[in-house]
């Protein structure tokens, strides 16, 4: 996260030059420009003050996040199953993962796992045809999030009454998203920041509301 000293430089200096337009104090009746001048010096101090209070927040255009859902989009469509560490993870085949952030384990997208055939002119479907993107895995610094965080995924799993999944998704869901400045996770709560809320998660939702975080709904698991 990248923070501009110059706003707030730049007003404290409209401030302080303001400043110099008040009237010297003495026994003299304010004339009614300078109590006009006096005025605008407190409302530019005013505003000053609230720039500064001001929080910080992630921009929410997260080009790296669109390149990383586009891979497991992609990958999806070719084997049928969503990434997952070094594997394929199919939501009839596997347990919900929850809340999990990416580590240097998570290759799927750059080296074809074992489970899946490579993609060729004989085989064309539930096959790798990777690599999806460039690099050695989803911790490597290009995937790290404004902040300097690895990004986090839920592999949600439908809601069948078999384990895992929310209402709000019956064919479960596939998100990955960014934990924001602070660094808290205010999707999954994985960090104890919050309390996880699966139906607001499985609408691509915070669950914590007015949360920074950005969220992409990369799918349905199925």
């Amino acid at each position: 996260m990248r923070l501009s000293s110059s706003v707030g430089s730049g007003l404290m200096a409209v401030a302080a030059s303001s400043a110099l337009l008040l009237p010297a104090c003495n026994n003299q009746t304010s004339t009614p420009g300078a109590a006009s001048e006096a005025l605008k010096t407190e409302h530019s101090a005013a505003a000053t003050t609230e720039v500064a209070k001001a929080p910080t927040v992630l921009v929410k255009q997260d080009a790296t996040l669109a390149r990383i859902s586009a891979a497991f989009q992609k990958f999806h469509t070719d084997t049928g199953g969503w990434p997952n560490g070094e594997s394929v993870w199919f939501e009839d085949k596997a347990g919900q993962v929850d809340a999990t952030e990416f580590t240097s384990n998570d290759t799927a997208l750059f080296v074809k796992p074992a489970s899946v055939p490579a993609c060729s002119a004989e085989v064309t479907k539930a096959c790798w045809a990777g690599p999806y993107l460039e690099g050695k895995s989803l911790a490597d610094a290009a995937y790290l999030d404004q902040a300097g965080h690895p990004y986090m995924i839920t592999l949600m799993r439908p809601f069948d009454g078999n384990g895992g999944g929310a209402s709000t998704a019956k064919d479960g869901a596939v998100l990955v998203w960014t934990r924001g400045a602070d660094g808290k996770d205010a999707v999954g709560c994985s960090d104890g920041a919050c309390a996880r809320d699966d139906k607001k998660i499985a609408l691509g939702q915070t669950s914590l509301a007015g949360a920074d975080d950005v969220v992409a709904l990369v799918g349905a698991a199925r």
